[in-house]
């Protein structure tokens, strides 16, 4: 994230509506971030990053599992995912 900073690059976040979410979104000014948050009855324990044509899932529950796909039509899908929630709220 530091890096991601000083290179100035501002990034939206969607998060879910708990404990960790609301500070998460407390901290959006200091790390160029804008965070909004889901309604109570959207949860999940992953994260999914979308980026140059690619897009990134991980869940840290357990053991630490990723994978990244890049495939123009699965990221261009979860992007207009992204954008019809981001609208949303």
């Amino acid at each position: 994230m530091a890096e991601r900073v000083k290179r100035g690059i501002k990034v939206r976040v969607l998060a879910v509506d708990n404990k960790k979410g609301r500070e998460l979104q407390s901290l959006d000014k200091q790390v160029l971030r804008e965070t909004r948050i889901l309604p109570k009855d959207i949860t999940f324990s992953t994260e999914m990053y979308i980026y140059d044509g690619k897009m990134a899932m991980l869940d840290f529950n357990q053991d630490v599992i990723g994978v990244i796909v890049e495939s123009k039509p699965l990221v261009e899908s979860q992007r207009s995912i992204f954008e019809a929630l981001w609208k949303h709220l």
